[in-house]
């Protein structure tokens, strides 16, 4: 699997694009996002894949607690009471990966549990995917698939920053 970062100020973001294109024009799977500058695309030549990717800021506690009350349709399962950040991004990008994998938008059922120490969506006790988390520098990638899978089988590849990832 294959995830690429892209920024999205680059100069040189077209030309990375097709490159992209033409590296990849046989691949079976391909998810992306967008969050802040940075570009996620995630392809998998082997199994189903969706990406999420989030530039972390801090959020203030009246704004992890206003997600933790609109979203109380889904369960958080092993975490805390009171959202941290990390816990916070871990959920939102974990959401927002499912859904794409899902092929549902953010309006879908969201009769579903985040077990987010384990790293899957559960559903009656069925794992219905597998999360994986990359952290870089202050983004958070979620990647989603029904396989388990290790970050040691992710290739991430930068294109347009000046310093790394």
């Amino acid at each position: 699997m294959r995830v690429y970062l892209l920024n999205l100020h680059s100069p040189k973001f077209s030309s990375y694009i097709k490159g992209i294109g033409k590296e990849n024009i046989k691949c079976k799977y391909m998810s992306k996002a967008y969050s802040g500058k940075t570009m996620a695309i995630a392809i998998s030549d082997e199994y189903k894949v969706s990406v999420d990717v989030e530039e972390a800021i801090c959020r203030s506690a009246e704004a992890l607690d206003y997600y933790l009350d609109k979203f109380r349709s889904f369960r958080i399962m092993c975490c805390e009471t009171k959202l941290s950040q990390e816990t916070f991004y871990k959920c939102w990008t974990a959401m927002e990966s499912f859904f794409k994998f899902k092929g549902q938008g953010f309006h879908s059922d969201k009769d579903f549990e985040l077990d987010i120490d384990n790293e899957m969506v559960v559903k009656n006790d069925k794992v219905l995917a597998h999360i994986t988390y990359l952290q870089l520098k202050n983004s958070l990638i979620a990647l989603c698939t029904a396989k388990k899978i290790a970050k040691e089988q992710v290739n991430v590849i930068c294109k347009g920053w000046d310093e790394k990832l």
